[in-house]
């Protein structure tokens, strides 16, 4: 898959805890970019912040996950952001505004 899209993958403003997943070429760059990860492993957790430019949108957890060997055989990255519309749109429009069209 070339293109690289994004959605919130968990019922919107409902839980205390969101899911939003990025699938394509580009899901670990933008991932790397917003958490300020150089190197990764696969299928690991971390707990870092997200950043929009200067700014911190949440504390979240992140796990990376290599093609083949993930939910769509894509290079996927499944991000677990504080629930509620706000933080979960904020995260979203920050992974849109770094190259993912919205699925």
């Amino acid at each position: 898959m070339k293109d690289t899209i994004a959605a919130i993958s968990s019922p919107k403003g409902t839980g205390a805890i969101a899911i939003i997943r990025i699938d394509g070429e580009k899901s670990h760059e933008i991932a790397k970019k917003l958490t300020k990860l150089n190197e990764v492993e696969y299928k690991k957790v971390y707990h870092k912040s997200l950043w929009n430019k200067d700014e911190i949108l949440d504390d979240v957890n992140i796990v990376f996950y290599k093609s083949p060997n993930s939910y769509t055989g894509n290079d996927l990255v499944e991000i677990y952001c504080h629930g509620g519309i706000l933080v979960t749109y904020k995260v979203l429009d920050a992974i849109l505004n770094n190259g993912a069209r919205l699925a």
